[in-house]
C-alpha cells in the first residue's frame, strides 16, 4: 500500500475476546430532606436473602450510584455471553437484603429487600465499563438526630414515648409540616426524632411591590406546625427471628415495614389528655421546635385513646 511506512502493512484483525457485562441493578441513595443524592460518607453493604455468609461491600461510581457486582448466585446475570438467543427468557430474581449507615451520622441506618434482577426488567442494559445505563432504584434516608441543622432548613425535635409499653417509640414514622411544607421522619432506635424541613421563607419574601416589601424582617416570621405519628411496636427484621445482620442493622426493623403500616398513633398534648391525631403549634424562623408533652421531656403517644 502507498503512504505507510516501509515495513507497515494493514489487514483485517479478529477480536480477541467479546464480554458482555450486565449490572442487575444500581441504588442511588437522596436525602429525604433536600432531596437532593447523598454521593459523600455512605457503607452500603448487600447479602442474599437466603445466605447467612458475610455480606458484600459495594462502591459508588463517581455519580453516587451504588452497583450490583460480583454478588453470589448472580454470575450468569451479570456474564450472558454471546450470543445472546433471539428470544431470551426472564432469569429468575432472588432475594437480597440491602444495608445502609452514614459514617458521618446524618442519617439513619437502614435495611430493605430487593429482588434481583428486578422482575420488572426482564432484559437489563448492558454496559461495557460505566454502571449508570443499569436499571436504577432511588432510596430516601432519613435523618439522624445527630444530623447538623443547616442554614435553609427548619428544625423539628422529639423524644417519643411509649405510654403503654413505658418505652421509647423505636422507629415511629412522623410526618411534620411547616406551612405549607411537608418531610416524613423516623425515630431511632432510642425513640429520638429530627425532622428538617424547608423554610418557606422564599415564598413569603416575594410576595408584595417591589418583592419584599412591607414583609417582616425574617427573625419575626413564624409559621403552624402540624405533626403526626404512626407507630406500631415490634415490626419485622428482614431475618427474624436471627439476628444475622452486622452492627447497626441487627435489630433495625425493614424500611418497607416502617414506611407502610397504616397503626396512626394518638398524640398527648399535656399529661392529662385529651390525646389527638395531629399536634399542631408554630415555629419561629431560624429557632428550632422541640415537641413535648406539656412539661414532661418526651412527646407521649398511644395506640388508643385513653392512657394506660
Amino acid at each position: 500500500m502507498s503512504g505507510l511506512p516501509v515495513g507497515v502493512t494493514i489487514a483485517e484483525g479478529l477480536p480477541w475476546q467479546r464480554l458482555r457485562i450486565v449490572t442487575p441493578l444500581g441504588i442511588r441513595f437522596r436525602d429525604i430532606a433536600l432531596e437532593g443524592p447523598i454521593t459523600t460518607g455512605l457503607v452500603v453493604l448487600v447479602k442474599a436473602r437466603e445466605s447467612y455468609g458475610p455480606p458484600v461491600p459495594l462502591t459508588a461510581n463517581p455519580s453516587g450510584v451504588f452497583g450490583f457486582h460480583g454478588l453470589p448466585g448472580l454470575h450468569d446475570v451479570e456474564y450472558p455471553g454471546f450470543p445472546e438467543p433471539a428470544f431470551p427468557s426472564p432469569p429468575s430474581s432472588q432475594p437480597f437484603v440491602v444495608m445502609v449507615a452514614d459514617r458521618l451520622s446524618r442519617f439513619l441506618p437502614a435495611v430493605f429487600g430487593v429482588e434481583l434482577p428486578p422482575p420488572a426488567i426482564p432484559s437489563p442494559p448492558t454496559f461495557d465499563a460505566d454502571p449508570d445505563p443499569a436499571p436504577l432504584l432511588d432510596a430516601f434516608l432519613f435523618t439522624a438526630p445527630t444530623r447538623p441543622v443547616t442554614c435553609g432548613l427548619a428544625a423539628i425535635r422529639a423524644d417519643l414515648w411509649d405510654i403503654e409499653t413505658e418505652q421509647p417509640a423505636a422507629h415511629a414514622r412522623v410526618r411534620v409540616t411547616v406551612g405549607d411544607r411537608s418531610r416524613v421522619g423516623v425515630a431511632d432506635d432510642r425513640g429520638r426524632l429530627l425532622v428538617l424541613v424547608p423554610w418557606p421563607l422564599l415564598e413569603q419574601l416575594r410576595l408584595g411591590s417591589p418583592p419584599g416589601a412591607a414583609q417582616l424582617p425574617p427573625f419575626e416570621h413564624a409559621w403552624p406546625v402540624s405533626l403526626e405519628v404512626w407507630y406500631r411496636p415490634g415490626l419485622p427484621r428482614p431475618f427474624e427471628p436471627q439476628a444475622v445482620l452486622p452492627e447497626p442493622w441487627t435489630f433495625v426493623p425493614g424500611l418497607k415495614g416502617i414506611l407502610e403500616h397504616p397503626d396512626r398513633a394518638f398524640i398527648w398534648p399535656v399529661p392529662a389528655g385529651p390525646p389527638v391525631l395531629t399536634w399542631t403549634g408554630d415555629i419561629t424562623y431560624d429557632h428550632e421546635l422541640i415537641v413535648r408533652t406539656g412539661t414532661v421531656s418526651e412527646l407521649w403517644i398511644s395506640r388508643g385513646a385513653s392512657p394506660p
